[in-house]
């Protein structure tokens, strides 16, 4: 079994429903197919990146103005969009297609304030009914790895169908325990642990070979 390299799509994967993240990332019995709403998303975020890296504001997607206002007046010594980073399995930086990546992760907007504070802001396309700060944590544990001098790591998802921030989230007192919690996931998928694991979403699934699969 060739172990994948790990990303924020696997782990969430994975702690939701084992299985289905073997039949995605292992077996590939469920390959990946864009939907409408994905490919919208994807269209948001070549938007604003190239908003961010041309300094100009995005016309196809106006909704974002405003927040752009609010990161462009920050007082930013870097602001990158869509920085693609990677770590090794001892947690160095590496490329993102590096032949030691052992980890990966794309940050859609990264706002590095001085030496040791960064912010981290994530688009948001889809509904805000249920807010998990993991994505966040993970792509601090990546910044972190690739500044190792930052002290200060906050970050917020912005949620352009609901016109909100989220919530700011001081995601550098959670990075020892985001690692373990990674380390403790790809441990388990080295195991080959993938069982089934009814859930909310179950009724959603493409795996139709699942015990939970609604036609069950």
């Amino acid at each position: 079994m060739k172990i994948p390299v790990w990303s924020f799509t696997l782990l969430s994967t994975y702690d939701r429903c084992p299985r289905q993240a073997e039949a995605r990332y292992i077996t590939k019995e469920l390959p990946y197919v864009e939907n409408p709403q994905a490919a919208h998303g994807n269209d948001v975020h070549d938007e604003y990146e190239g908003c961010i890296k041309r300094k100009g504001f995005p016309v196809k997607y106006p909704e974002g103005l405003k927040y752009f206002h609010d990161i462009y007046a920050l007082p930013c010594t870097e602001l990158m969009a869509e920085q693609q980073l990677g770590v090794t399995r001892d947690w160095k930086p590496t490329g993102f297609f590096g032949n030691d990546v052992w980890g990966r992760g794309k940050l859609d907007v990264t706002a590095i304030l001085n030496s040791t504070t960064a912010i981290l802001f994530d688009w948001k396309t889809g509904n805000s009914a249920y807010e998990d700060p993991f994505e966040l944590e993970v792509q601090a544990v990546l910044l972190k790895a690739k500044y190792p001098d930052l002290q200060t790591i906050k970050g917020c998802y912005i949620y352009l169908k609901d016109d909100r921030y989220g919530k700011v989230y001081d995601l550098s007192s959670k990075i020892e325990k985001t690692k373990k919690t990674i380390e403790e996931i790809m441990n388990r998928v080295n195991q080959g642990l993938f069982y089934a694991n009814k859930n909310a979403l179950c009724g959603w699934c493409a795996l139709t070979s699942c015990k939970h699969h609604k036609n069950k």
